[in-house]
């Protein structure tokens, strides 16, 4: 199982941490895996494309960890419209991705 945890701070995302496989099919071969690490990788790209400086990420063996360093409005649409992607991932593959996140406010 996919494992997603986000961390938030005065409403903005400040940590990420993804860990484990979807074991969807073979290594290689697994399009649960490939969908969250093509949303997640694509959003990674764009941030760091706007400034290198806002994310860290840590990707160390079934572990990635990313810290959001600046809360900066640009970089925030793109990370939560990433979670809204993997939560579409969510409702097709309920037994093989879990997204944990703390309830927070909404902001109108």
């Amino acid at each position: 199982m996919i494992k997603i945890k986000v961390e938030y701070d005065n409403n903005f995302i400040s940590k990420i941490v993804i860990t484990g496989h979807a074991n969807y099919d073979d290594y290689g071969k697994d399009i649960v895996c490939a969908a969250v690490s093509a949303s997640v990788l694509t959003t990674i790209n764009g941030i760091i494309a706007l400034d290198n400086s806002i994310l860290e990420v840590d990707n160390i063996l079934d572990k990635m960890t990313i810290k959001v360093l600046k809360n900066e409005k640009n970089s925030q649409v793109l990370l939560n419209s990433m979670l809204s992607n993997l939560k579409s991932l969510v409702v097709e593959y309920l037994s093989l991705i879990h997204i944990s996140e703390p309830t927070r406010l909404q902001l109108i």
